[in-house]
């Protein structure tokens, strides 16, 4: 199974853009959901509305069955807010709406993965782009915009080991890159 990429800024919002000119505003919500609260697609796509309370987030991950807890921005509390008026009966923040979906369930992972791997591949983004490349954005822009603070990155991904989030983020491949670009060369 190939290793989920890691996105640039502009990437990220050009996916975010272009599920949006398509109309598939669940998706795009969940890429920023997935982003903000660094979740797993599978952990997004599960939260409930009661999930939220007085703006923090309050779940139990499924991976590894750790609580997380998290104050939400303003812009993700007005999507919350935006999705539950368009959809008042709704449990699920991402509740499924096609023909084929009973009830009250979640939209579905694979779906979600899908369609953002065939928006990355029409926008001729390279690499294994899916619904965790979100999470790892996420992950990078804590990191870099908390100066380079592992410690705070670790924290909000849940991590138990600061090996395990320098690997996340393939930090050595970037500060190798960093190194050898201070090179000069005849």
């Amino acid at each position: 199974m190939k290793t989920a990429a890691v996105l640039e800024v502009q990437e990220a919002k050009a996916v975010i853009e272009e599920l949006r000119q398509t109309g598939n505003d669940l998706v795009a919500d969940l890429c920023n959901v997935m982003a903000v609260a660094l979740l797993r697609v599978g952990d997004a796509v599960n939260l409930r509305y009661s999930d939220i309370q007085r703006g923090v987030l309050f779940i139990k991950e499924q991976k590894m069955g750790k609580p997380k807890e998290l104050p939400l921005p303003s812009s993700i509390l007005e999507m919350i807010a935006t999705r539950r008026a368009a959809f008042p009966n709704d449990e699920f923040i991402f509740c499924a709406k096609g023909n084929r979906a009973a009830g009250n369930q979640p939209v579905s992972r694979v779906y979600v993965s899908r369609c953002i791997a065939s928006v990355a591949k029409s926008l001729g983004i390279e690499g294994t782009i899916s619904a965790h490349s979100f999470r790892k954005y996420g992950a990078a822009a804590v990191y870099t915009n908390n100066g380079n603070d592992l410690a705070q990155a670790a924290a909000l991904l849940n991590h138990s080991s600061f090996d395990s989030t320098r690997r996340y983020l393939k930090l050595d491949v970037q500060s190798a890159g960093e190194a050898v670009r201070g090179i000069a060369t005849f």
